[in-house]
């Protein structure tokens, strides 16, 4: 038994957000931008980029407003894994 030893997680990068940080790029110049206009901190938007956490559904319909992105964009952006297979 691991009595008092630290269980190791490990962190499972699910998607890969290099087309959001793109459109993000494009459309606001710096992340800082784009997570003050999402009402998030950069610290948070950090995090969500390197998939350590997840956006919510009010995050992903914002960010989709924000940059102009197609039906199509988003389910790509947010809802594929990082193979390209849906999830």
């Amino acid at each position: 038994m691991n009595y008092g030893k630290p269980i190791k997680r490990e962190v499972i990068k699910l998607f890969n957000y290099n087309k959001l940080r793109g459109k993000i790029r494009e459309k606001f110049g710096t992340q800082e931008h784009f997570a003050n206009a999402l009402g998030i901190g950069t610290t948070t938007l950090n995090s969500r980029l390197k998939s350590e956490t997840y956006f919510n559904q009010m995050e992903i319909l914002k960010a989709g407003e924000l940059l102009g992105l197609t039906r199509e964009e988003i389910d790509e952006i947010f809802f594929e894994e990082n193979n390209g297979k849906p999830i």
